[in-house]
């Protein structure tokens, strides 16, 4: 998390509910915040949860006729904390089971509250540390050069990687898969989102929700199908919304 402040979406199918836990954060919690989102299906928090990257997710385990385990389901590896909101105490084994960051029971409270967020601020100090380090690395690495590196996060440690061998990085859930040009692939726990902000701009461009391209690898551009070409012959989408930018990353090259 290189920003300083959390990314939060709250997910529960009844506005009264939505509205008073939204509130309840903002009002006390304010300093510590970028966003806090709300959603009231399954469906609606996942696109929030492929496009962005929350650090904290606030789940109702009933939301109609689906439940906030089914949306979880959809992500197996998940780089955002979990907090189960229910008013049912029966459902805390299922919850701890899917790994949850806590667990609140409605009606809740501030106290209840304040818990959690002094348990995320632990956990996110230590985070932000190890992201400045890599970006750090990043940053005083030489660009444009064979020796230039950058170290990823993976489920295992980290990966030193030559910002020249990547070829492009596709979203993958909250994760994301790092495609070389050795035909390997390193799926690293961070959303697409992050490689914006650890690679360089002159080198990378994000051409599509789920892309994300080093300008070195294209090779050509098709108008009609709306697609990059990539040594070795690999076809990347581009998004009608970032045609005119991704054009003139490619020409100022």
């Amino acid at each position: 998390m290189l920003n300083n402040k959390l990314n939060i979406l709250i997910v529960d199918d009844e506005l009264n509910a939505r509205e008073f836990l939204q509130k309840l954060i903002l009002r006390h919690f304010s300093n510590l915040l970028s966003k806090v989102a709300t959603a009231s299906n399954v469906q609606t928090a996942k696109d929030y949860l492929f496009e962005e990257n929350f650090d904290l997710v606030f789940l109702d385990i009933q939301l109609g006729k689906e439940n906030g385990f089914d949306l979880l389901k959809l992500f197996g590896n998940r780089n955002f904390k979990v907090v189960f909101t229910t008013a049912h105490k029966e459902f805390a084994l299922e919850a701890i089971k899917e790994s949850a960051f806590d667990y609140l029971l409605k009606p809740i409270n501030y106290i209840d509250l304040l818990d959690v967020f002094k348990k995320i601020e632990q956990l996110k100090i230590k985070d932000d540390l190890l992201d400045k380090l890599m970006l750090l690395n990043t940053k005083l690495s030489p660009l444009n050069t064979e020796f230039s590196k950058i170290a990823f996060p993976t489920k295992e440690g980290m990966r030193l990687v030559h910002l020249s061998d990547i070829i492009y990085c596709e979203a993958c859930g909250s994760y994301s898969d790092v495609v070389l040009s050795n035909s390997t692939k390193i799926t690293v726990t961070k959303p697409l989102k992050y490689f914006e902000d650890v690679l360089p701009e002159k080198l990378f461009f994000r051409c599509h929700k789920s892309y994300f391209v080093n300008l070195n690898y294209a090779s050509e551009y098709n108008d009609l199908s709306k697609q990059v070409i990539l040594n070795p012959g690999i076809e990347i989408p581009v998004s009608v919304r970032k045609k005119e930018a991704f054009i003139h990353a490619i020409t100022r090259k």
